[in-house]
């Protein structure tokens, strides 16, 4: 955009605070001196606005909406709806640990570094720590979505916490490995 970052931050604020951006830092029971903040569009429909009509707004004059879906939207809309398909499992965690019984405080969030992402994380009071992958393809294998949690839970900075591992499905088989607990659309609509 052109602006320093002293010039840049009140208009940041001003968004963050109206509900357009937020604000994320990896979330992590060690505070780090260099933490990285992103800022993401915060609203559904200005995310869809700015990854699918306005960079094809000359485009979509000339399609019909059947074309218009088909044409540029159909093929990311999979990693469309799986943004959102986080933000839903970050949402439900606080309503798996009332229904597990779990209190006490806890902070949600993701983190991240260079060359790993989890999708979600939740810091509880209690000495735990819940990591979950998320995984949106109706395609999706419980199998390797375990295995990646399992890899990248290695990676986390527990900070001597206990990690627990779930894995969030579109739809998930029942039959799962025991180490990380699995959880689908239907489990998370229904709590």
């Amino acid at each position: 955009m052109g602006l320093s970052t002293a010039a840049l931050a009140p208009h940041l604020k001003t968004f963050t605070q109206l509900g357009y951006l937020e604000r994320v830092v990896p979330l992590s029971p060690r505070k780090s001196p260099r933490t990285a903040v992103v800022y993401r569009i915060a609203d559904a429909l200005l995310r869809f606005w700015f990854r699918f009509v306005e960079p094809e707004s000359d485009s979509l004059r000339d399609l019909t909406p059947a074309q218009a879906f088909e044409q540029l939207v159909a093929s990311q809309w999979d990693a469309f709806c799986g943004d959102g398909f986080e933000r839903l499992c970050r949402e439900a965690l606080p309503l798996i640990y009332r229904r597990d019984g779990v209190s006490g405080r806890i902070q949600l969030g993701d983190y991240w570094e260079r060359d790993m992402q989890i999708d979600v994380v939740g810091l509880r009071s209690d000495g735990w720590v819940d990591l979950g992958e998320c995984r949106w393809r109706a395609d999706a294998a419980v199998a390797v979505a375990t295995d990646d949690i399992t890899a990248r839970a290695a990676l986390y900075p527990a900070a001597g916490r206990t990690v627990a591992r779930h894995v969030f499905l579109r739809s998930a088989p029942r039959a799962a490995r025991r180490e990380v607990r699995v959880h689908d659309l239907g489990e998370l609509y229904s709590l």
